[in-house]
């Protein structure tokens, strides 16, 4: 007898077991602009001279420089990240791109540092745009409040995707139930570059103003069952 339960039991289980779970498989996507309460900045300084340790001293002396006029307009020393230096050999391309001349030897430094005070925009955009001493300027806009907003558009995708959900299965006259499996999507966003042809010194109030994309997409499985 107890044999015979057992394998009921087994049986039973078996068969509850076997049974195809229904589902539906939704993706939502949440589009949030939120603004950039800050700017990145990486200005590279790069100085050729006849020795190593003359390019070294020239290029140290315009970082010293940049350095007091980061400090000036009230940058933090915490913001403000110098690369260690690079030298080597330079050398530029003949008219006919055949072959190389010798220059000199170089010595270069990346200086990256945050804006934070957009107010000051003008201020940092007129200092660096006066001095030739710069070879490259980059920027971009940033937020701080990256994961905060990072969540809040991710929250919204997935309530994105449980409504979308919920009205296809209505349309079919069944409901959702419990959730199978989430998967969250990857999207990659460009920020906009602040430091372009409106911040040059022609125009007297550079404006400092960006709003930063955040694009999330989560995809649900949800058990479908009948009403």
């Amino acid at each position: 007898m107890k044999k015979i339960l057992i394998l009921a039991i087994l049986f039973s289980s078996s068969f509850i077991l076997s049974q195809e779970i229904r589902f539906i498989e939704v993706t939502g996507t949440a589009n949030i602009e939120y603004p950039a309460d800050q700017i990145n900045w990486t200005v590279t300084l790069n100085k050729i001279e006849n020795s190593l340790d003359g390019s070294a001293e020239k290029v140290n002396s315009v970082l010293n420089d940049l350095i007091i006029s980061l400090k000036q307009i009230g940058i933090d020393d915490n913001d403000i990240q110098i690369s260690p230096i690079q030298q080597g050999r330079y050398y530029e391309n003949e008219i006919d791109r055949q072959y190389r001349k010798f220059v000199g030897l170089y010595s270069n430094i990346n200086v990256s540092f945050i804006l934070k005070d957009l107010n000051k925009y003008p201020q940092l955009v007129r200092k660096l745009s006066e001095s030739n001493e710069y070879d490259k300027t980059r920027s971009s806009w940033d937020d701080s409040q990256y994961e905060e907003h990072h969540k809040s558009t991710l929250i919204q995708a997935s309530d994105n995707a449980k409504n979308k959900a919920s009205y296809l299965a209505e349309n079919l006259g069944m409901q959702i139930g419990s959730v199978l499996e989430i998967q969250e999507g990857s999207q990659a966003a460009g920020y906009p570059n602040p430091f372009n042809t409106s911040t040059s010194l022609g125009y007297d109030t550079p404006i400092a103003s960006g709003k930063i994309p955040y694009t999330r997409s989560v995809k649900i499985k949800f058990e479908l069952k009948e009403k």
